[in-house]
């Protein structure tokens, strides 16, 4: 007999996926069973054939392009694990088609693409997700409140590093190499998620002075980044795709020092500032400490998303603070190319 009180079941968004490799197939793996408010069941790849057997395995139908995908009138939605610089124009062809849109970072690969895009969400009337999954992070949701709650106090300067050692693994002719120089590697692959992460903390970005290495050589996998922000605070970023996996993503306040750490951003930690003066050697700081063991922060913005298209709401990653990381993107480049520091434009 059922309960006549219990609540109606959730509406499974129908998506779509375009883009089978690596990160499409967690997407896959993160949404499977409804977990995260979505049905993915159609799909498109350029590399057909080795995607055959997951997409039987998880009850997706393969089409033979993109354009198959957006034609098709049971599908709601798409989400985008394709090429970084095929992300522009993918998402304003599906706001076109009235399909609400999941795309990976980076949005696009320049803020004149990326505007384009928001024109073309907004004419279509459709919400955007923009893949930062560490902002749904219980760790790094910690920071904010602790932020928030005035437990830093003043911020400083905020440090993040996060590295992965997949150059060495790439062929000569993968994408990500990006051999045209219209990117930069280690930032648009991993480092803008610290970018994003150093927005929604303090703010805008006013100037970058990167500094490009090679551990590959031929390759620039490798990128030390100073930031200053409009607010006074002051920033670094290291990334390499050359060396073993770390993520560490650091805050300085004048009342303590806020980090998370480890490759899947299990561990949190607060460290107190000295509440007194001291009168000899610095003690040890105070120190909380808080573990998040297995967390799926990619089925938590897949399912933030979902919601965003059943309430009509926009994603909580706004556009505003999508736009002004393009901006920075743009900054960063023109920096590696010059040498010298470079002032953030203005995203509108």
């Amino acid at each position: 007999m059922s309960d006549a009180n219990a609540p109606a079941p959730e509406r499974l968004i129908r998506t779509g996926i375009a883009g089978l490799g690596r990160w499409g197939r967690t997407i896959v793996r993160s949404a499977a069973g409804g977990r995260a408010g979505l049905h993915i069941c159609a799909g498109h790849t350029r590399t057909a054939a080795s995607a055959v057997a997951f997409c039987v395995e998880h009850g997706i139908a393969l089409v033979s392009s993109f354009e198959a995908l957006l034609a098709d009138p049971t599908l709601e939605a798409v989400a985008l694990a394709t090429p970084d610089g095929e992300h522009a124009t993918q998402v304003q062809q599906a706001a076109a088609a009235g399909k609400h849109v999941f795309v990976e970072k980076p949005f696009a690969l320049d803020i004149a693409s990326a505007r384009e895009a928001i024109a073309a969400v907004h004419r279509g009337g459709v919400v955007l997700a923009v893949g930062f999954c560490r902002r749904f992070h219980p760790a790094m949701r910690e920071v904010v409140q602790r932020m928030r709650d005035g437990a830093l106090g003043r911020v400083v300067s905020i440090n993040a590093q996060q590295t992965n050692g997949v150059m060495p693994f790439l062929g000569p002719d993968a994408w990500r190499r990006d051999a045209e120089g219209r990117f930069l590697p280690p930032i648009n692959a991993i480092g803008i998620h610290l970018i994003d992460g150093m927005i929604q903390l303090a703010g805008r970005i006013s100037e970058v002075h990167v500094a490009v290495g090679a551990g590959v050589p031929g390759s620039r996998d490798t990128a030390n980044v100073l930031l200053r922000f409009a607010s006074g605070v002051s920033g670094t970023i290291f990334c390499s795709m050359a060396t073993a996996p770390v993520f560490h993503f650091a805050v300085y306040g004048t009342k303590g020092v806020a980090e998370v750490s480890g490759p899947a951003l299990d561990d949190f930690a607060f460290l107190h500032a000295p509440a007194e003066p001291p009168s000899g050697p610095l003690a040890p700081p105070l120190t909380e400490r808080l573990h998040f063991p297995g967390f799926d922060m990619v089925q938590a913005e897949l399912r933030a998303f979902a919601q965003s298209v059943r309430d009509g709401q926009p994603f909580p990653v706004g556009e505003e603070d999508v736009l002004h990381g393009m901006a920075v993107l743009d900054a960063i480049l023109a920096s590696s190319r010059s040498g010298g520091p470079v002032q953030v434009a203005p995203a509108r």
